[in-house]
């Protein structure tokens, strides 16, 4: 009686047991999650109020500190350029291009560079015959690669010509037994940094105005004879280009 009251007691004291195991188990995993909760509720305040200092008001990255921009400071600056020489392109102002290149008789109309525009986008034999000559023209100036050409805008280019108040270029040790004293004293020069040069050859400009794609004049890319080129004014600093246009003829542009 008593070994079956045992064998009966077994299996429920380990199920007891078992239940206690568990019980335990879940406590302690529910107690690990309360504490991974709680960590990461602490991590997203402290990012929230991270991200707030950074990005919200913006008080502590900019308000707090001295703004150095905020001052009252005189910024004395110039423009150095590179090309100290540009020279433009454009067909205004360069007259009839059948009577300079092929000796026919001279076309009031051909003063306005849109008429002479259309006329050689309309081809025909005698534009033909200025292809050829402008063909011949080309291969005489030995150009290769490209160069970079830009559109005219002559409202910065009259800012940027005009002569500003830069130190001239140091020039050699004077004797200090001078007696001028004022000379330290004195205010440099105004310094011209750019000129602008006119081309005026009419083969040349035709040249460059249709082989010109964009910003960028091909040497290898053929003739384009159309409006949409040859009505542009381009301008340019490449030496290659400036030296041929100063050796076929320019004139220094002059802003009023």
């Amino acid at each position: 009686m008593s070994d079956q009251n045992s064998n009966n007691s077994t299996p429920q004291s380990t199920i007891n047991r078992l239940r206690s195991r568990f019980g335990q188990a879940n406590a302690s995993q529910g107690s690990n999650n309360n504490n991974n909760n709680q960590q990461q509720n602490n991590n997203s305040n402290s990012n929230s109020s991270s991200s707030s200092n950074r990005f919200g008001s913006g008080s502590s990255r900019f308000g707090s500190r001295p703004n150095p921009f905020n001052q009252s400071q005189q910024l004395n600056w110039g423009m150095t350029p590179i090309h100290r020489t540009v020279v433009r392109f454009e067909l205004k102002g360069l007259g009839d291009p059948f009577y300079r290149m092929l000796g026919h008789d001279l076309n009031k109309d051909y003063g306005d560079s849109r008429q002479v525009a259309r006329a050689l986008e309309a081809g025909g034999e005698h534009v033909e015959a200025m292809m050829t000559m402008l063909e011949n023209a080309w291969s005489g100036y030995d150009l290769t690669g490209a160069a970079l050409v830009y559109t005219w805008n002559p409202k910065p280019w009259k800012v940027v010509v005009t002569p500003q108040p830069m130190p001239a270029p140091p020039q050699q040790a004077q004797d200090k037994s001078d007696d001028d004293d004022d000379s330290e004293d004195k205010t440099p020069d105004p310094v011209q940094m750019f000129k602008v040069l006119r081309a005026l050859d009419m083969p040349l400009t035709l040249n460059i105005l249709a082989r010109s794609r964009s910003q960028l004049m091909i040497a290898a890319a053929p003739l384009v004879l159309s409006q949409e080129y040859l009505n542009r004014s381009l301008v340019t600093d490449d030496p290659q280009l400036v030296a041929l246009a100063q050796a076929t003829g320019t004139l220094e542009e002059t802003f009023a």
